[in-house]
């Protein structure tokens, strides 16, 4: 070996040692591509992979309630989203962790679309009760049928800020067929809260993806609104998956 490929390798291994530390330091400091007004996510220290056991849909299954912990500065909701485990990142809804199997039938503001509808691969009511997941770790502060076209709804508050100085942001799960959880329930990313539904009978079997970055908001005209605290899932959720270094 030469002195020239000894540099060459000196100085590949120079760029990679740096590069991870401006890694680093970008994903402590918080990033984003949804300008200036999109949260900024800081991740938590801990990291939380206890596998999700993987079981087979049958009618006859109901997931456990998950346990709740009591909240250390009161019993109301508020509380427990305050003191919710802050986020490790983010994964998608369903076809976990990376929606595989899944399409989005209609993008976030197509024709004035607040979310994203995502579909089975088979398209029509092939999807109907199929698994829909928590996106993140948060605290569910609303599930109940909202009627309508919108049907059962679920609402979770995820903290992507820090223990001490928190930064709440919702996801939002619409027609679900059944729902597995409860105001108050604390889950983590890639529980089973629910299944796809079709709102009773409203529309074909799809799941209404919505994120936003303002709680307790009014839900609007089923997913179609101008609305300024709604984000793109798809983009958000790609900029903040579980990260590989700690």
């Amino acid at each position: 070996m030469n002195k020239l490929e000894v540099k060459v390798i000196i100085a590949i291994i120079v760029f990679i040692y740096f590069y991870m530390l401006w890694e680093k330091n970008r994903v402590k400091s918080g990033y984003s591509s949804y300008g200036e007004r999109a949260p900024r996510y800081v991740p938590d220290r801990s990291w939380d992979n206890d596998p999700v056991p993987v079981r087979d849909r049958v009618e006859e299954y109901v997931p456990p309630r998950y346990e709740r912990r009591p909240a250390p500065n009161g019993t109301s909701v508020g509380d427990w989203i305050l003191n919710a485990a802050v986020t490790d990142g983010f994964d998608f809804p369903v076809g976990k962790p990376d929606g595989t199997g899944y399409y989005i039938a209609q993008g976030f503001l197509q024709s004035g679309h607040s979310g994203e509808d995502w579909n089975g691969i088979s398209a029509g009511n092939s999807d109907l009760g199929d698994p829909v997941y928590a996106v993140a770790n948060g605290v569910v502060y609303e599930s109940r049928n909202n009627g309508g076209n919108w049907g059962n709804v679920v609402r979770i508050a995820h903290n992507i800020g820090t223990q001490d100085r928190p930064i709440l942001l919702e996801s939002l799960y619409a027609h679900l067929d059944t729902m597995y959880v409860r105001k108050g329930d604390q889950v983590k990313r890639g529980d089973n809260i629910g299944t796809i539904g079709t709102a009773n009978g409203r529309h074909n079997a799809h799941l209404h993806l919505e994120l936003r970055d303002q709680l307790y908001q009014e839900l609007g005209s089923t997913g179609y609104a101008n609305s300024e605290y709604n984000l793109a899932p798809t983009a958000f959720i790609t900029d903040h998956r579980p990260r590989w270094f700690n």
